[in-house]
């Protein structure tokens, strides 16, 4: 789900860094913390104030299956064109409020555009553009999920059409033996290096969770909207964990109003059994920020819930950081949560475990705002820090009010061992200077082949019949959405969408969305985290856009940064940077997969105007090999082919055609 929409720093190239040194001596080895840290910069503890509670059991089957465990194959691989969208079968996006009865939106009429263009008052760095060429050596791409595996897993009235959602958040995990993508309603596990998944299932039998949407029929009580995925395996403990968003808008359901699913295999098996937990909202629970439980009927009713949960495991615990908003209301909005749970209890599959939280957005006083969306930076192949009872470290973003900033927060966690005993976590944050970053114009995509716009308003009823435009990518904004730790510095590197300019012709520049990296290796005293040094600098791919990072940093202190590519010379692809030894970031990108087509979903054509694309990328670390997915569209057909068949021959449905790559590469 998304939310929270809402000087010029020139450089010579793309990848210029910026260094700034921070004073201070007699610190302790880069990453880990002394045994008794001092005051400076500790801002908070996390306190043992909820219980997470075992639902259930669960299991994916091998092979593919329906909602309901039922085996494909009473589904139609293929569909003629209706005449109009089929009563309660229209598309849907995962938002608080949204209207989940399926009836189609009025009629839309766009013109073309190359985006939303530079947001008025949000200063840009002017940076050079970045050459693109083709996959590295050893790259291994294959196509990963799409709008038709979507389709057949949740179909309607007993075939397609199906439960047709926008965007496609994207998850992504892996161990030496499989790999797991995860979407906002689907699931693929793949076995050892294969390409073709031996299982394709609902995301729904993966939770034990009702239809998306109510979309189960009238016996749901539930209207519940469900994403935002996220999933990583331990090496250290041979354990999978799954988390995914919970909100039921009819609050029909034990679980209620909303909360976090946390899904963990009993073995290293991904095919096989798996505990789930439901970790309650705790500001409903507490009263934070105005956020409660009652009822709908009662005049102070403000439920809350945590959108976007971001999934981290350490030594000692599983975290989710969450942005809390108020489901119909205006406040809160988008203030950070932070829960932490004993990864040996739920391993073990624990009856109840407990639950220590700080409402970091509400709680922690901010240089300007409210604190959101607070990273937790992973640890590779159970590379995890011991020291002061367990450490960990997470990145957020300070640009509070969507106007450009150049400062980022280092956050960390210590003691992180108090899961299993008693005691508190503490909550260290240090605020650094960086280059500048701001919110990010939307990505112009190549021209092509749209036959969902084409007949849009046939299929509404709209008295212009007249074909609807292409239109551009979504962006969304500059929150944080990836950090990993290196073992091998001991630095954090955390990655965003910024808009820059890129020089054209050394005479004038044109605004892109591309992605702003940061470098910064955690500085202990005896007195507490310290400011450190930080190296920050950008990824603009020439004359195109580049968005949604995702970062792995392998144990030899390789990796990949992974991003979505797109532009008037582009589809929507794969694309990714190279880091190398001492966190130095590539001034190439390399596509690792190359789109076929441009997005030609409902959310391109349905007024008021706000296109959809998967609010992040995927990636995880297994030995010295980078595995990481991200959306992209890999698919096209035209007007007659779709007319005489949606699906395009099984690639896409009828409102979404979205696609994802998986790719591995030993940088």
């Amino acid at each position: 789900m998304k939310k929270r929409m809402g000087s010029l720093v020139a450089s010579t190239a793309a990848l210029t860094v910026l260094s700034l040194i921070s004073a201070g001596g007699g610190f302790s080895s880069a990453g880990a913390s002394p045994s008794t840290p001092g005051p400076d910069g500790l801002v908070a503890q996390a306190t043992s104030t909820g219980t997470a509670v075992l639902l259930g059991t669960s299991t994916l089957a091998v092979g593919a299956t329906e909602f309901g465990g039922g085996a494909l194959g009473t589904t139609p691989s293929s569909s003629g064109l209706p005449a109009s969208i089929p009563a309660g079968d229209g598309p849907r996006t995962p938002d608080a409020g949204t209207d989940a009865s399926g009836a189609a939106k009025a009629p839309a009429s766009l013109s073309t555009s190359q985006g939303r263009g530079h947001p008025s008052g949000v200063p840009y760095s002017t940076v050079a553009g970045n050459p693109v060429v083709g996959a590295s050596s050893g790259l291994t791409s294959t196509p990963g999920l799409n709008a038709f595996d979507q389709g057949i897993t949740h179909p309607q009235g007993g075939g397609l059409p199906g439960v047709d959602v926008e965007p496609s958040d994207q998850g992504l995990c892996a161990s030496s033996t499989n790999k797991i993508e995860i979407n906002n309603t689907v699931i693929y596990v793949y076995s050892g290096s294969s390409t073709t998944p031996e299982t394709l299932a609902p995301l729904e039998s993966l939770f034990n969770t009702p239809e998306i949407f109510g979309a189960d029929g009238p016996s749901d009580p539930s209207l519940s909207i469900q994403g935002d995925p996220r999933c990583f395996y331990d090496n250290a403990t041979g354990r999978w964990y799954a988390s995914q968003l919970w909100l039921d808008e009819k609050d029909g359901t034990p679980q209620g109003w909303a909360g976090t699913y946390l899904a963990v295999s009993q073995t290293s098996d991904p095919i096989g059994t798996w505990n789930v937990y439901f970790i309650p909202d705790l500001s409903n629970q507490s009263g934070t920020s105005t956020c409660n439980n009652l009822p709908a009927s009662s005049a102070n009713s403000n439920p809350c819930f945590g959108d976007q949960p971001l999934l981290g495991v350490d030594g000692n615990s599983v975290q989710i950081s969450t942005n809390e908003y108020s489901i119909f209301g205006n406040a809160p909005a988008g203030l950070d949560n932070y829960y932490f749970l004993s990864k040996s209890a739920v391993d073990s599959g624990a009856a109840s475990v407990p639950v220590w939280w700080n409402a970091l957005g509400s709680d922690v006083s901010a240089p300007g705002g409210a604190w959101y969306s607070v990273d937790p930076a992973q640890s590779p192949d159970g590379n995890y820090l011991s020291a002061n009872g367990g450490t960990s470290y997470a990145l957020s973003s300070l640009d509070f009010t969507n106007a450009g900033d150049s400062r980022i927060a280092e956050w960390a966690f210590t003691n992180t061992s108090a899961v299993d005993s008693s005691g508190s976590i503490g909550i260290y944050e240090v605020t650094l200077s960086s280059n500048l970053y701001g919110l990010p114009p939307l990505a112009a995509q190549k021209s092509g082949p749209t036959p969902l716009g084409n007949f849009w308003n046939v299929l509404n009823g709209a008295k212009s019949k007249k074909p609807l435009p292409e239109g551009p990518i979504q962006t969304n904004d500059d929150r944080m959405t990836t950090a990993a730790f290196d073992s091998s510095t001991g630095a954090l590197i955390g990655a965003l969408n910024t808009g820059v300019n890129q020089a054209v012709g050394g005479k004038s520049s044109r605004p892109y969305t591309g992605v702003a990296y940061f470098v910064v290796t955690p500085t202990w005293s005896s007195t507490g985290l310290e400011a450190s040094t930080l190296n920050t600098g950008y990824i603009s791919p020439s004359g195109a856009n580049a968005f949604f990072p995702a970062v792995s940093i392998a144990p030899n202190g390789n990796g990949v940064i992974n991003y979505v590519l797109t532009g008037t010379g582009y589809y929507p692809s794969t694309a990714y940077s190279l880091v190398s030894a001492n966190d130095t970031v590539s001034s190439t990108v390399h596509v690792a997969a190359a789109g076929a087509g441009p997005q030609d979903g409902f959310t391109e054509y349905e007024q008021p105007f706000d296109p959809r694309w998967g609010d992040y990328s995927g990636s995880q670390v297994v030995g010295n090999t980078v595995v990481f997915a991200g959306e992209m569209i890999n698919q096209s057909c035209t007007n007659a082919q779709f007319q005489a068949d949606f699906t395009c021959g099984n690639t896409r449905d009828l409102f979404i055609n979205w696609g994802t790559s998986v790719n591995w590469i030993t940088p």
